[in-house]
């Protein structure tokens, strides 16, 4: 595997979060990680990207969210697949939870004493 060499964790982590494999001028784990995320995407996700294909009648877009949207070769995978891929994908489940928490709020206002308003 890899030639014999053995891969530190951290760094493998740290070099798939900035999207490429190689992680040393001698250590390219591409091979290694390609089967992974081929074995993850059909385990785990093929069921739920069909599923969800199947339902973009009912909305405009199909959004992915999350940092494993950043994860070499897998934005390209659900581009194809028709999902958008939003600008920040990382913070964008807080960003939309918080816009969320607003909405509510000023429907819904409170008193300082944290008690429901009239």
């Amino acid at each position: 595997l890899n030639g014999g060499k053995i891969g530190d964790p951290s760094k493998i982590r740290f070099c798939l979060e900035m999207g490429h494999t190689r992680y040393s001028r001698d250590i390219d784990i591409k091979d290694v990680y390609s089967a992974c995320l081929k074995d993850w995407y059909e385990k785990y996700l093929k069921k739920v990207v069909n599923l969800t294909l199947d339902a973009k009648h009912q909305g405009d877009e199909i959004w992915a969210i999350g940092g494993g949207c950043l994860l070499p070769g897998f934005k390209k995978l659900l581009e194809k697949n028709g999902f958008k891929i939003l600008d920040n994908p990382v913070e964008a489940n807080v960003s939309g939870l918080l816009e969320m928490a607003k909405t509510i709020m000023s429907k819904n206002p409170t008193t300082t004493s944290g008690t429901p308003g009239k």
